[in-house]
Parts: C-alpha cells; sequence; structure tokens
C-alpha cells in the first residue's frame, strides 16, 4: 500500500521488474487489503469510486459516512449489504492487479476493527485519539 491507502502499490517498494523475479523463482506475491478506506480530502480515485456508488456505511449520528481510526488515519468502511459493494471490491481489485499482478489477497481486519470506540465526530481527528495503539 501507498501510505497505507487500500489499493494502491508504493512504487518505491514494490516494482513491475521485483514482482516478476519473484514469480521467475516460483514465489508468490500476496498484498495486504484492508476493510478501511482512507477518507481523503482530495478524493483519491479509491474513495470517489465508493463515493460514486455510494457504498460507505452511514452514520446514524450525523447522517454522514461513518468514520474511524485505521492505518491509513481517518477511514470510510463499504456496507457489504450494500448492492454496490461487490461491484466497489471487484473494480478496485482490478486496479490493484492492473498496478501490480498478485497471486492472492491477505484481507486484513476485515473486522473493521478501528482505533477509536464508536465513530470520530467532527471535532476529533486520529492522532490525538488512538486508544489501541495502532
Amino acid at each position: 500500500m501507498d501510505g497505507y491507502e487500500v489499493f494502491t502499490v508504493n512504487k518505491s517498494r514494490y516494482s513491475r521488474i521485483d514482482i516478476d523475479q519473484l514469480y521467475s523463482m516460483n514465489l508468490k506475491w500476496v498484498p495486504i487489503v484492508d476493510a478501511g478506506i482512507k477518507r481523503n480530502q482530495n478524493s483519491t480515485e479509491i474513495f470517489k469510486k465508493g463515493e460514486n456508488l455510494d457504498v460507505y456505511i452511514k452514520s446514524n449520528m450525523t447522517k454522514g459516512y461513518l468514520v474511524n481510526c485505521v492505518w491509513p488515519g481517518e477511514s470510510v468502511f463499504v456496507d457489504y449489504n450494500h448492492p454496490n459493494s461487490s461491484k466497489f471490491w471487484g473494480e478496485c481489485l482490478d486496479l490493484l492487479f492492473q498496478q501490480l499482478n498478485f497471486s492472492g489477497i491477505w484481507i486484513d481486519m476485515n473486522e473493521f476493527s478501528a482505533s477509536l470506540y464508536g465513530e470520530m465526530n467532527v471535532t476529533e481527528n486520529c492522532s490525538s485519539k488512538r486508544t489501541t495503539g495502532l
């Protein structure tokens, strides 16, 4: 992941040449995929894709997205019951595969683990409210 942003590749650490070399030695490359999607005010491709498909869990308190802290900082989560959730995951995995073809994926923190209890409110930020030591 680049900056802990799911479905991205840190190209300074993993290049196509590196991955091809692994495959030539009969080894596999399995990237980590987290449930938390980085909430980015600059609207990265992944975050924007989820917005466009309206797949993020909504907050009962704010009626906006439910936000909590995970590895990338402020993160939102896909509602797996949403009819577009499979489309979102499929398209995002395709984007990742186009960057570097992988042998499988490691779904990390699939149980929606987060650093805060409950959800963040608008006055909180991840750096000041961590509770689990991430």
